[in-house]
């Protein structure tokens, strides 16, 4: 490991500790389809309602 490398864990390592004395979430951790489940879901049924209203619209429902 060079010099350069060794710089970089230890700031990663410095940055690490620091999110967990404020309690904010390690920007490293993966997320999980669990996680993300919800969000594409939602996601979803959002763009498919507004597609039917643009759809009623243009058949002029």
């Amino acid at each position: 490991m060079t010099g350069q490398d060794e710089l970089r864990e230890r700031a990663i390592e410095r940055l690490h500790q620091r999110h967990a004395r404020h309690g904010l979430a390690d920007v490293a951790k993966p997320v999980s389809w669990e996680d993300q489940l919800p969000i594409l879901l939602l996601g979803g049924f959002l763009a498919v309602t507004l597609l039917a209203s643009v759809l009623i619209r243009a058949v002029g429902g």
